[in-house]
């Protein structure tokens, strides 16, 4: 879901599965709490590159339909809930995600030299104490033989 091309990623999947081959992509969708997450983290970001799209934009059906029209993969899809694993405390969570998890490690290196680091780390806490499972999706696709 962090190919920043969404179509040339499509097609090169397609490309190398061979027929009747299987597909499995699971990816956060737009409006669940990872979405939530991924548009608070990017606004404190600098701008993508143009060519880039949004890497939740995997978890849309539609967007991913389009995606595989015309090269062989029929699709099914199905969504799924994630129950965050509950921390002592939003401290001790945010500090587990700023030390393990890639996207937030990026984010408060960048946030530091900027000095925006405590605003985006408030609205991090905000968005975990709200404590929301997080939505995603499934692709299941096979390529037609």
């Amino acid at each position: 879901m962090f190919a920043p091309r969404h179509e040339v990623t499509a097609h090169e999947l397609a490309r190398v599965l061979r027929p009747g081959g299987r597909l499995g992509l699971t990816c956060w969708t737009p409006d669940g709490a990872m979405g939530e997450f991924f548009r608070t983290v990017g606004a404190y970001m600098p701008p993508p590159s143009a060519l880039a799209e949004p890497p939740v934009l995997w978890g849309s059906e539609a967007h991913v339909e389009g995606l595989f029209e015309g090269t062989g993969i029929e699709l099914d899809f199905e969504r799924g809930i994630v129950t965050p694993e509950p921390f002592e405390s939003t401290d001790a969570a945010l500090e587990f995600f700023m030390t393990k998890f890639g996207p937030m490690i990026m984010a408060r290196q960048l946030t530091e030299v900027s000095g925006r680091w405590p605003e985006l780390r408030a609205e991090l806490a905000v968005l975990y104490d709200r404590n929301e499972p997080m939505e995603y999706l499934a692709i299941l696709g096979r390529k037609r033989p």
